[in-house]
């Protein structure tokens, strides 16, 4: 039993609700007159969502059981897929870009809608070779091999020894 504070807000400490339990609530004041009975269920928890990057087909994650799950992507457009019996669930998407964000929401067989997960969008998997570097003539006694590479790139000559040296291009 809780006391209702000077704006009618309450909290009641509960242990052990699970997504679809079902609570009823009533409220008794002074004069000792009781309320008609609010039934509530407990939503789902929100979604788990495994990290999305620049170019993915797909938001994955998990969430309850059979639930079906709400992918609002950057533009306000939404997709949506359910969970399966594990609770795995692989959202189709298109077109994200890195520093995007999407909302994902699961949704019980009893209509109740999760709190949010929100997951940033992050830079894309770099799975390509940088193009081979572009050397500057190279001179007898010269100390050093010049050129271009991908900016950032870990630039390695290999010496007539077998010795190798290694730099980082600049971002120019």
């Amino acid at each position: 039993i809780s006391t209702a504070d000077k704006d009618g807000k309450f909290s009641i400490p509960v242990d052990g609700l699970k997504a679809g339990d079902k609570v009823s609530v009533t409220a008794t004041d002074a004069a000792g007159n009781k309320s008609g009975a609010t039934d509530a269920t407990v939503a789902p928890a929100a979604p788990v969502v495994n990290p999305v990057k620049a170019g993915d087909t797909a938001v994955t994650g998990t969430a309850e059981a059979g639930s079906t799950v709400e992918v609002t992507l950057p533009d306000g457009t939404k997709a949506t897929a359910t969970a399966d019996k594990d609770g795995n669930f692989s959202v189709p998407v298109s077109g994200l870009e890195e520093g995007q964000t999407v909302s994902v929401t699961a949704k019980d067989a009893s209509n109740n809608t999760s709190a949010p997960t929100t997951a940033t969008v992050a830079k894309a998997d770099d799975t390509k070779a940088p193009d081979a570097p572009s050397v500057n003539p190279v001179k007898a006694g010269d100390k050093a091999v010049t050129g271009t590479a991908e900016a950032g790139s870990t630039v390695e000559v290999t010496l007539p020894d077998g010795t190798k040296a290694t730099a980082t291009a600049d971002k120019d």
